[in-house]
């Protein structure tokens, strides 16, 4: 939780109710914007106790949780921090990390030093995926199968097919570029998300408690050690599937020229030695992947391209992604053997 491009604040945000709630002091200025995302903004604050990371969550954002899944994910993140993993923990008041506020949420962490080095699809140096592998594989091996919380919880990427064929017959309808550019794709793509919902299948039959977004850009490092942050996502997933995909955003596999197999190969050694491995079926598990951070983000975007609420560039926008998206996930699976071969020496 790296302070980069830092924005001034012009909000609504109580400053002194937050302070007060968290016991984090009197505030020595204004909030400043450090990050934002589809769900959330993050602030760095300084009080006269220290410094402080405040996140902001939009209930209403498309993409948001239920407002109790916070508290679970949080949780969860201070469970795994108690057993050893290192985690940006959120502070907690009689053990709710949640301060409500306005259709939003807060929540206050403490401030780290540390600096976020990659971006979302890598590649990493051959030292941080060594310990990024490492890291994975020790939230595994803790094989965590029941929530701290009474009520199970975690995310469904699979898009059922009937949705995409009220996408693609809207999309027909409006001339949306997406349509035109991959008319003569869509059968294809719909078969890919049938073989996702098949592997999905599969895979839900073994899930654990996990991150559920290990992607490079969630690890902060400090002194050449990784610290896992945002926990938004987290809940249960296949270890496969998560595996399978750190391995493909990590090495760079994602990208159309960095691929780095020497990553790939540190990856899997840090992985390993832990005594984590894959115990799933290895297509399951590529589909799985394919399905969470492809699949999925292509249907969000879709939609996103059909809502009148949004603005006509706005809409522009996700159209393109949806496009990009085809493209790059089309040349993926073309090296996924490479892949494979990989996993398999």
């Amino acid at each position: 939780m790296i302070a980069v491009n830092k924005i001034a604040l012009n909000t609504m945000i109580n400053i002194h109710k937050i302070c007060q709630h968290f016991s984090l002091g009197e505030p020595k200025g204004s909030l400043v914007k450090i990050a934002s995302g589809l769900t959330n903004e993050v602030f760095l604050l300084a009080t006269t106790e220290g410094k402080f990371v405040i996140k902001r969550i939009d209930l209403g954002s498309v993409r948001a949780r239920p407002k109790r899944e916070y508290q679970y994910t949080e949780n969860l993140a201070a469970k795994l921090h108690s057993l050893g993993i290192p985690t940006v923990v959120a502070l907690a008041v009689n053990q709710n990390f949640i301060l409500a506020e306005n259709h939003h949420l807060i929540l206050a962490y403490p401030f780290i030093s540390g600096e976020v080095l990659y971006g979302p699809i890598g590649p990493v140096s051959e030292e941080h995926a060594k310990e990024s592998g490492a890291l994975l594989g020790l939230i595994h091996q803790l094989n965590i199968r029941y929530s701290p919380e009474s009520t199970s919880f975690g995310y469904s990427y699979v898009i059922p097919i009937q949705q995409w064929h009220e996408y693609i017959d809207t999309a027909k309808q409006q001339k949306l570029s997406w349509y035109i550019e991959l008319e003569s794709k869509l059968e294809t793509f719909l078969h890919w998300n049938r073989i996702h919902r098949e592997a999905d299948q599969r895979l839900a039959k073994n899930l654990i408690y996990s991150h559920g977004d290990y992607f490079p850009h969630n690890i902060m490092w400090h002194d050449n050690q990784p610290i896992l942050m945002d926990w938004e996502l987290a809940g249960r997933i296949n270890a496969g599937l998560e595996f399978v995909l750190a391995l493909i955003l990590f090495s760079g596999f994602a990208t159309e020229n960095q691929f780095d197999r020497q990553v790939v190969k540190f990856f899997l050694e840090g992985y390993y030695a832990t005594g984590a491995c894959l115990r799933d079926d290895l297509d399951d598990a590529i589909w799985g992947a394919i399905g969470k951070a492809w699949l999925n983000w292509m249907a969000f975007q879709a939609k996103r391209s059909l809502d009148k609420k949004l603005s006509k560039e706005e809409r522009q926008a996700a159209s393109q992604t949806v496009i990009t998206f085809y493209y790059n996930l089309e040349s993926l699976l073309a090296r996924i053997p490479l892949m494979k071969s990989l996993l398999n020496t």
